[in-house]
């Protein structure tokens, strides 16, 4: 486990890339199903951008149909596919770090883009 915390602080990326990337491991990014199960009062836990699904991590970075746009346009919707089938975040940072370098900038700065952003 503590290698995969090395990996993670070697990435060829900016440290607030990288700070975003534990934050997605520890569900600690502000979505919306987490703030509203931590008791934060919030409308609706429906995702910002389609309004059909639940705001969770999963939804917000690879399922909402606004976001495969971006993955496809940048040829990387099977590891899309892919990811949005792993279970839970920090499991999902595991994946993230085992791709090839190009692969993995791509995808880093994608999904940090997307949160910034949304």
């Amino acid at each position: 486990m503590e290698q995969k915390w090395k990996c993670l602080w070697k990435i060829n990326c900016p440290k607030k890339m990288q700070h975003f990337l534990w934050r997605l491991c520890h569900n600690s990014l502000a979505l919306r199903v987490i703030l509203k199960r931590r008791g934060v009062k919030i409308d609706d836990s429906r995702c910002l951008l389609c309004k059909r699904f639940d705001e969770d991590g999963a939804h917000l970075f690879f399922k909402c149909k606004c976001v495969r746009s971006a993955w496809m346009s940048l040829h990387l919707e099977g590891v899309r596919e892919k990811l949005a089938e792993i279970p839970s975040a920090k499991e999902t940072v595991w994946e993230i770090l085992k791709l090839k370098e190009d692969e993995l900038r791509r995808v880093i700065i994608l999904m940090y883009m997307w949160w910034s952003e949304r």
